[in-house]
């Protein structure tokens, strides 16, 4: 299946938009277990929550970067990502 480069621009587009949202969503996730840990002296099962909120983020803000960088790519140069080169139209 070959997509012409609008529609390859939406599909990337499309997982920017879906990799900022995750991120936003870990990202105030963290904030508020952070701030519920007033004494920065974490409960037994804070710390777990705070662990996980964390990674979680650290997850997200990776995926974002990543997808962002791709379209950035594809928009600047029209790189097609690999794992889309199946979808680009042949030359």
């Amino acid at each position: 299946m070959n997509l012409d480069r609008h529609k390859l621009e939406r599909i990337l587009a499309d997982e920017v938009e879906r990799a900022r949202a995750a991120f936003e969503a870990a990202k105030a996730t963290f904030v508020t277990v952070t701030s519920d840990v007033p004494s920065s002296i974490p409960q037994p099962d804070g710390s777990f929550r705070l662990e996980r909120a964390g990674h979680d983020f650290r997850t997200t803000i990776e995926e974002y970067s990543q997808v962002l960088h791709e379209f950035n790519n594809f928009i600047i140069d029209g790189t097609v990502p690999d794992r889309l080169q199946q979808l680009a139209p042949k030359p």
